[in-house]
């Protein structure tokens, strides 16, 4: 079977997105071939059977420059059309609506997998139009349609490993945008506590801001000031997806803060590192054990779950990172997702 498969970007130094290159590889031993079309192209070394299209242009005026978008990806996906079987769309579904009615008449089946759990027109239409609907959080927006099915989250484990990076005794990371959505400062204001109890930390902050969230950002850097002085914490900007197994590697503790609902890959990324998550959000109550979960926007509660895991003994947290490595690999492994693509697209 030959695949189309859409996605944003294609690039091993997105911070964001890297990870696509690796699901390309996976996808790539299933597939007879696969067309990708993406906006933005950089670096990867893909495999012979995948080629790579970037519908970008450079237009300075935003209309023309969506406008032209809109008329490769057309041109591109009729041109084409002999060259695929079957379409994947991966977080978008306005490429859906574009393309759903040239697919259709070509009897390819379409699959989107969208994960947020926003609604709006875009994704109700969408949905109306895809033949199957792939998720990975119970809480996405698409779980709710009875052609949804929630998949494995495709976690490269051959790459997220427990690297020969030195561990930092009690050491915690942030991996994420800073952005309001991330609630940064329950983070923040929980170590602050620590830092006045006269606990032992460090922690460092993996991301950038937003050209949009420039004023948050800076709100962030004002409170976290004191424990920079004090060389308990680094903000660290972003870093390439390749680099996050020896960031996750060197520290003890991953922290995520997204709100309730989001099923945020980094979580499972850092499990496979052997790095112990402690999260809020219930999306992974399936997967993490309640003494790794604090509660949603507590910066208290939150303060008291890391002084709890940062005590244990080192046997335990390292047994615990084992554990969590197994079930990571076990339940969400990328040669898991990549294995049961095909039978997706088979009509009924």
């Amino acid at each position: 079977m030959r695949l189309l498969f859409i996605t944003q970007a294609i690039d091993e130094r997105d911070p964001v997105l890297g990870f696509v290159c690796g699901w390309l590889r996976a996808f790539s031993g299933e597939f007879t071939r696969i067309s990708s079309v993406c906006l933005r192209k950089g670096e990867f070394n893909a495999p012979e059977n995948v080629s790579v299209f970037s519908i970008s242009h450079t237009a300075p005026d935003a209309f023309f420059r969506r406008t032209k978008y809109t008329f490769r990806f057309l041109r591109y996906i009729w041109r084409k059309r002999y060259e695929y079987d079957a379409v994947f769309v991966h977080m978008n579904p306005e490429y859906v609506l574009l393309g759903w009615f040239l697919w259709k008449i070509q009897g390819k089946r379409v699959v989107l997998w969208y994960n947020h759990q926003a609604g709006g027109i875009r994704i109700r239409l969408a949905a109306l139009f895809a033949d199957v609907l792939f998720h990975t959080s119970p809480f996405a927006y698409t779980a709710r349609y009875r052609k949804a099915a929630r998949m494995p989250a495709g976690i490269d484990t051959a790459l997220f490993h427990k690297t020969g990076k030195m561990t930092q005794k009690n050491s915690m990371v942030f991996v994420g945008r800073i952005a309001p959505i991330k609630k940064l400062e329950v983070l923040l204001n929980a170590v602050l506590q620590l830092h006045r109890e006269g606990f032992d930390f460090f922690l460092s902050v993996c991301g950038e801001s937003a050209p949009r969230d420039k004023t948050y950002a800076e709100k962030i850097r004002k409170l976290g000031a004191p424990l920079e002085a004090t060389g308990k914490l680094r903000f660290c900007g972003a870093v390439r997806h390749t680099e996050l197994p020896d960031v996750f590697s060197a520290h003890e503790i991953a922290i995520n803060i997204s709100p309730a609902g989001l099923f945020d890959k980094t979580v499972l990324e850092a499990a496979a590192c052997e790095c112990t998550p402690l999260i809020s959000s219930p999306a992974f109550k399936n997967f993490l054990p309640d003494a790794l979960f604090f509660k949603e926007g507590d910066s208290v509660d939150l303060s008291r779950k890391i002084k709890i895991l940062l005590s244990l003994p080192t046997e335990e947290k390292e047994a615990l990172g084992e554990t969590l490595r197994q079930k990571a690999v076990r339940k969400h492994g990328l040669s898991i997702l990549a294995h049961s693509l095909p039978s997706f697209f088979v009509h009924d």
